[in-house]
């Protein structure tokens, strides 16, 4: 049930047994991977910018305490943050190689 949909959501940030959870007031569970930003939020009330990408799972754009303003935006999207990380990945692994 991928979708280009992104979702704007609040509730409280738990953890599961394997994913993070957001309940929300209306009763749903979303689930999303866990990450530095997010844990630092458990237990809390939270706000959610994401895009759906299964029945009840997210790809967090951004995640802040409910409440306060939105903070601004990161420079580099997820993908080019991963993409900057895979070229940096590859540097290192040619340098060690020819260091054998």
């Amino acid at each position: 049930m991928p979708s280009d949909d992104t979702y704007h959501l609040v509730g409280e940030l738990r953890s599961g047994d394997y994913f993070l959870e957001l309940h929300t007031a209306q009763g749903a569970v979303w689930e999303f991977d866990r990450s530095k930003d997010a844990l630092k939020l458990l237990g809390q009330r939270v706000e959610v910018i994401g895009e759906r990408i299964g029945f009840n799972d997210l790809r967090v754009h951004q995640i802040w305490r409910a409440g306060e303003p939105r903070p601004p935006r990161p420079r580099l999207s997820p993908i080019m943050r991963q993409a900057v990380i895979a070229i940096a990945m590859l540097v290192v692994i040619i340098l060690l190689l020819r260091l054998i």
